[in-house]
């Protein structure tokens, strides 16, 4: 039989994606490559997911049989077998998402691969075969792939990386994908068109009107951005009778605008309109831009900062974080936001990791939701939430504050912070990227909420010159590891996102620099993408167990390592930011503890993102069978801790960007006073993650907003000083 002719769910008449109309385009690089580049692309993604011989697609069948929960025909399972990249305009796709995802400077480096890939020297030089890439056999061409995700060379492994993630995403992000049937994925959400109603969808915001020309308007203070930094601000001033502005790059969608795929939901809610990497190609970053910031596409997760966190900040001289006030801010942020454990429904993935961590006797909990009184069973909101029962800051603090009089515009891109002798005095914006739409807001006060990606770029574009703006900059590296459950359906993009989690290795050498154990969602273009590649039949199988694969996240806290924030000719944030050593030693010991917490929950099989280490099975009825004190698991774990985590090898990511105008007793190591001012200009304030004096451990949301909430307090008592001078 020759299983390439069938193919009955592969067809894909139009099947491309169109950007959706409401969408603010950004300024990006241009990559056009020739037909000769293009056609080397194309062999490489082929080479990514490609059709299987006979006996290969044997074996898929047989690993799709054992997998619980599968009902997918022979057929099915041939057909996906067949599967390859270029079924789908995946070429297009490719240059869509590499100019918004990488460092203009990367793109260089593209094109360089790709010449030289195309022609015999170059690829001698790269593949060892004196034979340009696409005319490789396909047996060479996979071989060379795999040599490179586990080359000694930085440059082979980025080629690899490169081309593997943005094949694998781009494919399994489209929705009414036939490809997600092989995965047992739904798509979309499926309540999306109706089957799901929501008592708490709320009615439209408003927004100023700016037409062509320049408009001036006057207001007590402007407010730039709107999530868990600005909007609390804004809530409290406006509570307080001021007249406020607020103004946000991104372009509001109602709820009923959300469109829950991975396309949509990507180029509406999140910075550069997609995941995006750092300077260096090695780490991928999940930032949020949208109306509510970072907290419209959150995954509810609502904890506080720990003492140990607090501790040290004030330590550094910031007492506040110890007093009761703060204690005071943080409760407010919870009963606004609804924060609690009190009607959790874990997901299977969550329950993986309490019954493996509860078998170890590990630490476990519960992790607050921002959900208020109703359980939030919703896997998509990682893309906006279309029910309006996540309580972020477009339905609560916003809420407030439009409530109270303050007034909004949508798309209000920052051109610079307005000075006059040394205070601010208000802000000159430009509307929908349109130069002829200017918008000049004359305020007393300023305060920039812009996130720790965006704010340092305000900062500077208005002159300020403290040579702390843009560095600093912390984050939580992050990892994560997978076991496979074959006879437990997991579905793990299904229900609550994360609802749990352990401190097991937070404090692994007592600086409490440690990292907690989480669980992500991974729908399938994320999924696909930090799968470890092996050959296309390793990977379909993959694939294929999909509904039957558990993650753990790993979520470090930096310690020794320290970032910057630039911009490129177009304003586009640049971040440069490597992962030392002993940070990436943090992270590798709660590796070790992740998959011991998978080993305990019942997993047969293991694997991380490594490139150069083997999945790791136990054997039915052997000794020790799925306990952690089994020797070959051991041995194979010793091997997962010796390789590390190799640059552009081992699938670091982020989704939490904290400290670039951190806040400090200096101006010679911080940007903003206790109390949120800047040192160099009057009433200009920052109010968000930027502000940070270090990582905090946890998901930065609460900590955010009680930091803006300590800030709104400052400019009001300041307010209060000066009215009476």
């Amino acid at each position: 039989m020759i299983y390439g002719q069938c193919t009955h769910w592969l067809a894909l008449p139009g099947f491309l994606f169109h950007h959706s109309p409401y969408i603010m385009t950004s300024v990006f690089p241009a990559f056009n490559p020739t037909n000769e580049q293009r056609e080397t692309m194309l062999a490489l993604m082929d080479t990514i997911l490609c059709p299987l011989t006979d006996a290969e697609t044997e074996a898929l069948i047989q690993t799709a049989k054992q997998s619980k929960g599968n009902k997918l025909s022979r057929e099915d399972i041939v057909a996906f077998a067949q599967a390859k990249a270029s079924d789908f305009d995946i070429v297009s796709f490719f240059i869509d998402t590499i100019v918004r995802a990488a460092a203009v400077s990367k793109l260089n480096d593209v094109t360089l691969a790709l010449n030289l890939l195309g022609s015999r020297a170059g690829s001698l030089a790269l593949t060892g075969h004196f034979t340009p890439y696409k005319d490789l056999t396909r047996e060479q061409r996979i071989e060379v792939m795999r040599k490179w995700s586990n080359s000694s060379l930085l440059m082979l492994r980025s080629i690899h990386k490169l081309f593997y993630q943005l094949t694998s995403s781009n494919i399994f992000k489209q929705p009414n994908n036939p490809l997600h049937k092989a995965l047992g994925y739904p798509g979309p959400d499926p309540h999306m068109h109706g089957e799901k109603h929501s008592s708490k969808i709320k009615e439209h915001y408003e927004f100023i009107n700016v037409p062509e020309g320049v408009t001036e308007v006057t207001f007590d203070a402007v407010i730039v951005g709107t999530g868990a930094g600005g909007g609390p601000v804004a809530a409290k001033l406006a509570k307080a009778g001021k007249k406020i502005l607020v103004v946000e790059k991104a372009k509001y969608l109602h709820e009923t605008q959300f469109q829950l795929d991975e396309v949509h939901g990507f180029k509406s809610f999140y910075e550069r309109e997609t995941i995006f990497s750092n300077l260096d190609g090695c780490m991928n970053i999940y930032a949020g831009s949208a109306f509510g910031g970072g907290t419209t596409i959150n995954w509810c997760a609502s904890l506080k900062p720990q003492h140990f966190v607090r501790e040290e900040w004030a330590k550094q001289g910031l007492s506040h974080f110890v007093s009761n006030r703060f204690t005071e801010h943080l409760d407010e942020v919870y009963q606004r936001i609804g924060a609690t454990t009190a009607h959790i429904k874990h997901n299977e993935s969550n329950k993986i990791l309490i019954d493996g961590c509860k078998r170890l006797g590990f630490p476990i909990e519960d992790i607050p939701q921002n959900v208020g009184e109703c359980p939030h069973e919703c896997g998509w909101c990682f893309l906006g939430c279309r029910y309006s029962e996540k309580n972020g800051s477009m339905n609560t603090w916003l809420r407030d504050a439009r409530d109270n009089g303050a007034q909004f515009v949508e798309q209000c891109y920052v051109d610079r912070v307005l000075i006059k002798k040394g205070k601010a005095v208000g802000i000159e914006a430009t509307i929908a990227g349109n130069k002829n739409r200017k918008l000049i807001v004359h305020s007393k006060q300023v305060i920039v909420s812009g996130g720790s990606l965006n704010t340092p770029g305000i900062l500077r574009r208005s002159g300020l010159k403290n040579k702390n703006i843009g560095k600093h900059l912390r984050m939580h590296p992050c990892h994560v590891v997978f076991g496979v459950f074959p006879d437990r359906e997991i579905n793990t993009f299904q229900g609550s996102i994360m609802t749990s989690l352990s401190n097991i290795a937070e404090n692994h050498d007592g600086s409490f620099y440690g990292a907690k154990l989480e669980v992500p969602v991974l729908h399938p273009s994320s999924f696909s993408a930090v799968l470890p590649w092996k050959d296309p039949l390793d990977y379909k199988q993959r694939l294929v167990r999909y509904p039957n694969t558990s993650p753990v996240l790993i979520l470090s806290r930096d310690k020794t390592s320290e970032g910057t924030i630039t911009y490129d000719e177009n304003n586009q944030v640049i971040v440069d930011y490597s992962v030392t050593k002993r940070d990436k030693q943090s992270i590798m010991y709660a590796v070790g503890k992740a998959l011991d917490v998978l080993v305990a929950a019942g997993a047969t099989e293991l694997f991380t993102c490594q490139a150069g280490v083997d999945t790791f099975m136990f054997a039915k009825g052997e000794d020790r069978y799925g306990q952690i004190d089994n020797k070959r698991y051991i041995a194979w774990k010793e091997q997962v801790m010796n390789y590390g985590l190799l640059e552009a090898g081992s699938g670091i990511f982020n989704a939490h960007q904290m400290g670039s105008c951190r806040m400090g007793v200096s101006p010679k190591s911080s940007v903003v006073k206790p109390g949120g001012e800047t040192w160099e200009v009057k009433d200009l304030y920052v109010a968000d993650a930027s502000v940070f004096p270090t990582a905090s451990g946890v998901n930065p949301m609460v900590t955010t907003e009680a930091c803006a909430l300590y800030v709104a307090d400052t400019i009001l008592q300041s307010n209060s000083i000066n009215a009476h001078l």
